[in-house]
């Protein structure tokens, strides 16, 4: 177990790491978690991913030899996020694959009107359900669980604290919801307006290219529109074509970031 306070202390050191995948990680998702590893150089903390079934491991470093070597010394299968770019040869070099690279990407033309359907806390357990039912469809992507559905209508997402109006949104086809989308706004402060974030799309496997995601994201731009958003982010799987081609109808493109990248160790 890390307790806050060891967290906080961690966390304020993170501007003295050159590479670290802490960033944005909130205290309730390392609670559980140990810290293997803490010198001027050098912070391990080992968790467990209980989706992918084996070890996860966050990191503070100035060095990525010195990482490397340590993670050399953990014998079971492991999974690490936000990997540098310019590093990742390096990682497959000891083992590592690729797992996913997901890059940050923008709309300025989000202007839609189209009713929108916000789910109530009691479509939680749906909601999750249909993200599931598309479990690695895309490289990274394991679905949530009802937790996770009910923290992000309520509001009390971690990673999601500093944004207002979360919601999740859906489409449906004889009451049953086929897919979903969940949004929420944050930076306010801006005089363009606030930035929409699109947290999530999923639609069932069987109701797949049936035009609901173009319905999902229609709506989710409507419900950007009443709080006078003026952009839209979302995080894409660069290898998702079917995805990427969808949000390029909606006017997305990638940033100059390098994004996210996501290691495997089997």
């Amino acid at each position: 177990m890390i307790t806050e306070n060891e967290y906080n202390k961690i966390t304020d050191q993170l501007e003295s790491f050159t590479y670290t995948s802490l960033t944005y990680t909130p205290y309730e998702y390392i609670a559980d978690c140990t810290i293997l590893l803490q010198t001027n150089d050098l912070i391990l903390i080992l968790g467990r991913n209980e989706e992918l079934s084996m070890i996860e491991l966050y990191f503070c470093t100035n060095s990525i030899p010195l990482l490397l070597n340590a993670v050399d010394t953990i014998k079971e299968p492991l999974y690490m996020q936000f990997v540098p770019n310019a590093y990742v040869d390096e990682f497959r070099s000891h083992g590592f694959e690729s797992f996913a690279h997901f890059r940050d990407m923008y709309s300025y033309d989000i202007h839609r009107e189209c009713p929108v359907n916000v789910l109530s806390i009691e479509d939680a357990k749906e909601a999750a359900a249909v993200t599931r039912s598309c479990r690695l469809q895309s490289r990274g992507f394991l679905g949530e669980t009802t937790e996770w559905a009910e923290s992000w209508i309520l509001g009390k997402d971690p990673n999601a604290s500093y944004c207002k109006h979360s919601a999740i949104l859906a489409t449906k086809h004889e009451n049953i919801i086929t897919g979903i989308v969940a949004v929420t706004l944050y930076s306010f402060d801006k005089p363009e307006g606030p930035t929409l974030w699109i947290r999530e799309v999923a639609v069932r496997p069987e109701f797949q290219h049936s035009g609901y995601g173009k319905q999902l994201l229609s709506q989710a731009f409507a419900y950007g529109a009443r709080y006078k958003a003026g952009k839209a982010f979302l995080m894409a799987d660069v290898l998702n074509t079917n995805a990427l081609s969808l949000y390029q109808q909606f006017d997305f493109s990638y940033s100059e970031d390098e994004g996210q990248i996501d290691i495997i160790r089997e």
